[in-house]
This record gives structure tokens, C-alpha cells and sequence, in this order.
């Protein structure tokens, strides 16, 4: 079986009761067999589920949900139940997050107040019903975050009576030491004014001391802060000056890349900083689009899911690293019926057991990295190299202009690079392994080509026969040494 990359929670409300799937694809976007599954069915009421994926393999994944009482279910990356959890008994607004070890939390708000349970990679309880509030009004609408130090934190909205109108204060509270009593710190007031609608999210780095992003939206505008820093300031989700963002969502990887997604008018935007990402259009046929989620993996490709009013569908749309977040693919739809409002929720894995931001770090990182074996493949990688050089041939002027040498740098059990053309085009290749085959995957913008061999523990051989997907010619081979 492939491997799950962009994993995405819905609710089809095409028939009563309603219900809550999980759909999955590969890189490419293509669905992995045996999905959708159905995760849970309600009559007459949305679930509002939450989604949250292991970054590295094996790539499980726990969707959490509420329909009166707080559920949640975690499953392999294959999606295989392997546990169902009653989290608590009421409550409302779900929110879960998963670290790279497995481990995660569900918050969620009952009555007045803020909630978070622990969980371990199986599924057991670690901690539970710890109020993580300590805010004096209405409490509502937590969002869970996690890095893969286990260090935790909760967002949430205070929600205030200003002379009639609702109006609110967001806060956030980080917490250390992962086990049955977790250290909370000290709330921090992200919003010291009173602020109109906001639909807050919060995202964690593994810097120690971990930074702690939230962003928010306050009438029709977005904004998201470094919590963490000592004097604060509030940043435009947007880069572009005058146009209005809302329904803000922000995803933080180990290493510090911040990836934000948002609305302006009916089309949904994303972008990323440290680096820098350009700002770009994700939307692309669809029209009236709202409730934009974003997620990124640890080779930094990333991705969007949004819903769209016009046609009731849920649609995703994936993005290169490079400085151009270079689309991979065009919006894809999940062929869902979703009228709830609140939309789709995407998360992202890495056909790797180790971030990028850590696999430099020392000799037994490495190792743990190469000790991965790939999904659906056969034997162990462990002994292939860190590093693979791609000698190209017979790709005629006028097509892909791949002449020439590049090479690919392992991520785990998948390897990839960038190559510049003779012309000094750029391009990415990509090696991963798929319904037992190893499978070359070569870039640029919307032009995809790709070749497979049968799979042996590692990907060395001549990959010859490219399909093409765009107008880049596909007559070369190249070979992997």
C-alpha cells in the first residue's frame, strides 16, 4: 500500500446522519486504496472534528470530535483503527495535535472553562481533565498544539460582554514535561484589547525554549504573534497590504518554518516565512471558498484544504519548497458533500523518522533516520546510502533539458534533490516507494513526470519509460547510482 501524505478529516452531509471520513493521498495526490474511511455518524448535528497527524513514520493519525461527549480515534497511517477514546463525558470544539513520538492531546471547552487530556502513541491515557483556563468569563473554542519534545500548548478566546456586543480576548498556555503532571506556565494574553470574531489557532516550534504562535482574526483582518517573545508584535497573516484576511490558520514546523493560510474575498492564500514563501492564490476553479487549513511535512512541501460554498466540496492543493511555492498539483476534490461550516482540516507526514531540523544534529540521528523501512516495499533501507547521484541522458533540447548530473539526499526512507537543466531550469526529483515499486517523481510547476522499478532495499538501477503529466518531454532516462 502507498503512503499516506496529505491526510484530511470532513463530514459528508449529503445524507442523515451525517458522516465524519478521512480521506488520504499520496504526494502526488492521488487517493491511497481503502480510503475514505468512516470514522463516527451523528443525526442531525455537525461533529466538528479535529485532525492531527505523525509528521514522521509510521505516520499514524488521531481525529478527535465532539456530538455532546468529546471522542476520538487513532489510527495507522493504512487506516486501521487501532483505538477508540471516550476523552470526556461533555464539552464541546475538539481540538487535537500529535507530536513526532505519537503522543497526543485533546482539548476542548465545557461549561466556562478550557480542558486538555494526555495520550501516549497507543492510545493510553497519560493525563486527563487538566483546566488549563484560568481566565475569569467565557472560556470557548481551544486549539491544541504540540512539538515533538512533547512540550504542549492551548489557545483559546475569552469571550466578553462590551455593552451588548460579544467581543474577545485571546490567551495561550505552554506546558513542559510530558507524563501524569505536566508543568503548565504562566496564561499569556495574546489580544490586551478587546477584539471583534476572532478565530484563533496556535502552532509550536522544538526551540528551547519552544516559540508558541497564534494568530487570530479581528474584523475581517489576520494577524499571528511570536508569543513566546519578550515584547511581542502582532504580524499581518497577509502580505499584502490592504487586502483583507480571514479564517487564518497557522502550522509551525520543528525547525521554525511558519506556513499560514487564509481568505481574501472568496479566494484562499497561503504563504510561509523563515524562509519566505511568496504569497499565492490556492484556489483555483472553485469559487466562494472559505475555512482554509494548512500543513506542511518535514521536507517542507506543504499543503491547503478549504471548502467551497458555490458546490459544497472540500479540496486540497499541494506546494513545492521552493522560494515560489511551486504548485505540485492543481485543487483536487475530495468529492465530498460538506455544507458545515466550518470545513475540512488537513495534516501532513513525511515519509521519514526524523525532521529535517534534527537530522544533522548528531551521528545517532542518522542512524535512527536509516532505520526506517519504507511502506509497501520490501526488506530494510537501513543499508542504502545518505546520498545518490542522478545522471540523466537522452532528454532532447526543447522538453526537459535534463542532461547532466544531479543528485538526492536522504529523508528516511525516501531521497530527493534539486537539478537545474542545461537551459538552467530548476527542477525536484523525488524517490519513494509505492505498491512495491520504487517511483521517480520529476518537477517543475505543473509538469510532472515519473518512472518506477520493481523495489529492492534500496533505489539504485535505471529508471526509463516516464509517463508524462504536463508538456515536459519524458524520452530520457536516469539513472540512480
Amino acid at each position: 500500500m502507498a503512503y499516506a501524505r496529505n491526510i484530511i478529516v470532513w463530514e459528508d452531509e449529503s445524507a442523515n446522519p451525517v458522516e465524519l471520513k478521512v480521506s488520504a493521498y499520496d504526494i502526488n495526490s492521488n487517493l491511497i486504496s481503502g480510503y475514505p474511511i468512516t470514522v463516527a455518524t451523528n443525526t442531525g448535528t455537525t461533529l466538528r472534528p479535529s485532525l492531527s497527524a505523525q509528521i514522521t513514520q509510521p505516520g499514524n493519525y488521531v481525529v478527535a470530535w465532539d456530538a455532546g461527549p468529546i471522542k476520538a480515534a487513532l489510527y495507522s497511517n493504512a487506516g486501521v483503527l487501532l483505538k477508540s477514546i471516550d476523552v470526556d463525558t461533555g464539552g464541546a470544539y475538539a481540538s487535537t495535535a500529535m507530536s513526532a513520538s505519537g503522543n497526543f492531546i485533546v482539548s476542548w471547552h465545557q461549561g466556562n472553562s478550557i480542558y486538555v487530556s494526555g495520550f501516549d502513541s497507543s492510545g493510553n491515557s497519560v493525563f486527563s481533565d487538566i483546566e488549563v483556563s484560568d481566565t475569569a468569563d467565557n472560556d470557548q473554542r481551544p486549539s491544541a498544539s504540540i512539538n515533538s519534545n512533547d512540550e504542549f500548548a492551548v489557545s483559546w478566546r475569552e469571550k466578553y460582554d462590551d455593552g451588548g456586543t460579544n467581543k474577545f480576548k485571546v490567551h495561550v498556555r505552554p506546558y513542559t514535561n510530558w507524563g501524569a503532571s505536566p508543568t503548565a506556565g504562566t496564561t499569556r494574553e495574546v489580544t490586551s484589547a478587546l477584539i471583534k470574531n476572532p478565530n484563533s489557532e496556535s502552532s509550536m516550534d522544538a526551540a528551547s525554549p519552544a516559540n508558541i504562535y497564534v494568530t487570530w482574526e479581528d474584523d475581517g483582518n489576520s494577524y499571528y504573534q511570536n508569543t513566546s517573545d519578550a515584547s511581542p508584535t502582532n504580524e499581518p497573516v497577509s502580505s499584502e497590504a490592504g487586502n483583507s484576511s480571514r479564517q487564518p490558520a497557522i502550522f509551525v514546523l520543528d525547525s521554525g518554518e511558519i506556513y499560514l493560510s487564509f481568505r481574501d474575498g472568496s479566494d484562499i492564500k497561503a504563504r510561509a516565512v523563515n524562509p519566505t514563501i511568496a504569497q499565492q492564490t490556492v484556489s483555483q476553479g472553485s469559487s466562494s471558498n472559505r475555512h482554509p487549513w494548512i500543513s506542511a511535512d518535514n521536507n517542507k512541501f506543504f499543503s491547503v484544504s478549504w471548502r467551497s460554498n458555490s458546490d459544497d466540496q472540500d479540496y486540497f492543493r499541494g506546494f513545492d519548497n521552493d522560494a515560489s511555492g511551486t504548485p505540485i498539483y492543481g485543487e483536487t476534490a475530495l468529492g465530498s458533500i460538506d455544507t458545515d461550516k466550518f470545513g475540512p482540516v488537513i495534516s501532513m507526514t513525511s515519509s521519514s523518522s526524523l525532521s529535517s531540523s534534527s537530522s544533522s544534529s548528531s551521528s545517532s540521528s542518522s542512524s535512527s533516520s536509516s532505520s526506517a523501512t519504507p511502506i509497501g516495499c520490501p526488506g530494510d533501507c537501513a543499508a542504502c546510502e545518505d546520498t545518490y547521484t542522478l545522471t540523466f541522458s537522452g532528454w532532447p533540447d526543447g522538453g526537459c533539458d535534463l542532461d547532466g548530473i544531479g543528485g538526492m539526499t536522504r529523508n528516511g526512507c525516501e531521497w530527493s534533490g534539486s537539478i537545474t537543466s542545461d537551459t538552467g531550469v530548476s527542477f525536484t526529483a523525488e524517490v519513494t516507494c509505492a505498491n512495491d515499486k520504487w517511483k521517480m517523481t520529476i518537477r517543475k510547476g505543473f509538469d510532472v513526470i515519473s518512472a518506477e522499478i520493481p523495489a529492492t532495499p534500496c533505489p539504485v538501477g535505471t529508471f526509463a519509460g516516464f509517463t508524462n503529466a504536463g508538456a515536459c518531454n519524458a524520452a530520457g532516462t536516469v539513472v540512480v547510482s
